[in-house]
């Protein structure tokens, strides 16, 4: 969060950190977001159940999870993102989880969905016929951002940068009054 964007993903991410950040108190050297680009091809685009999560710290018995979840859609095809008020079970051994409630994001180009960052999320391409978009024959094309307040331990910046990039300043808030999911 303390770093200046060096492309339009780059501000684009940091934007949706600011959004989801407003108001908060955190350590700016250690914050950020984390994006990257999904595209599934029209005839596969199942995203299978699963938690966004520091994998590496996991390895190392932590389990650390990104403050929110985001994804912006960038076309107008594909299954809807799903999320469920499921947290991963404190025990690995557990055979059974309650799902508290669960939501159905359908598709549509420049909408963003946001969720806890610790809930299980997929896209299953079984509900796409159901939820999905109205339109097909596309690739499901999406931009997802996690917003952490710890670094990632694989993370890494980037490499591609645009040496004369210049900001075009996306929105400074979300233009709806509840961020997250209630």
């Amino acid at each position: 969060a303390d770093q200046e964007a060096r492309s339009i993903a780059e501000e684009y991410a940091l934007t949706v950190f600011h959004w989801f950040t407003e108001g908060m108190e955190y350590n700016k050297s250690t914050s950020g977001a984390e994006y990257w680009p999904l595209v599934l091809d029209g005839s596969i685009d199942d995203v299978g159940a699963h938690y966004d999560k520091d994998y590496a710290a996991e390895s190392d018995g932590e389990d650390l999870y990104p403050h929110v979840g985001t994804v912006t859609y960038l076309a107008d095809y594909g299954a809807p993102t799903t999320f469920f008020e499921m947290e991963e079970c404190v025990s690995r051994e557990s055979t059974e989880c309650s799902i508290g409630r669960g939501w159905i994001s359908r598709v549509r180009c420049g909408k963003v969905v946001a969720f806890d960052g610790r809930y299980l999320h997929c896209a299953p391409s079984s509900l796409a016929t159901i939820w999905g978009s109205s339109k097909s024959n596309g690739p499901r094309v999406t931009l997802l951002v996690n917003v952490w307040f710890h670094i990632p331990r694989d993370a890494i910046r980037c490499p591609f940068i645009q040496d004369s990039y210049t900001p075009i300043e996306f929105p400074n808030s979300l233009p709806i009054s509840s961020k997250l999911p209630k």
